[in-house]
């Protein structure tokens, strides 16, 4: 497979996974996240350490513009993408897709959270997508 190949079904899952949230914390028995909510996407660096993980996730949670932070490992983004996208999917000749946190803001406090999270230049953050579905505020 070539490399712009797989890079282009790695944004076409990462897209697809990260369009929703779920209301436990931590998904970790079913293949799915159900409901979909405003979510800010923040991306880990292949490679990232949890424990660097963790610490982006428990500062997250402790912000005042945060109602929700939900990992998303990916091992479950992986199943996700499989439910979704079969044939994408079969072909990848490993999971190119990152661990990530889905961070939900309070209600208008979508681009505060985005700002806070990019000034924080935290250790093991790859990138910050944009809300999905689009939110206001």
């Amino acid at each position: 497979m070539s490399v712009m190949r797989l890079l282009a079904l790695t944004a076409a899952a990462l897209a697809a996974v990260a369009c929703g949230s779920t209301s436990s914390s931590r998904p970790t028995g079913g293949a799915s996240l159900p409901s979909r909510v405003c979510a800010v996407k923040v991306y880990f660096a292949p490679g990232a350490a949890r424990a660097r993980e963790l610490v982006v996730e428990s500062r997250l949670r402790a912000s005042e513009h945060v109602a929700r932070v939900t990992f998303l490992s990916k091992r479950i983004a992986l199943r996700i993408m499989r439910k979704k996208y079969p044939a994408l999917v079969k072909s990848l000749p490993y999971n190119p897709l990152p661990d990530a946190l889905l961070v939900t803001p309070k209600p208008g406090d979508v681009a505060a959270v985005r700002e806070e999270i990019r000034r924080a230049h935290y250790a093991g953050v790859d990138k910050v997508g944009r809300a999905a579905p689009p939110c206001r505020g």
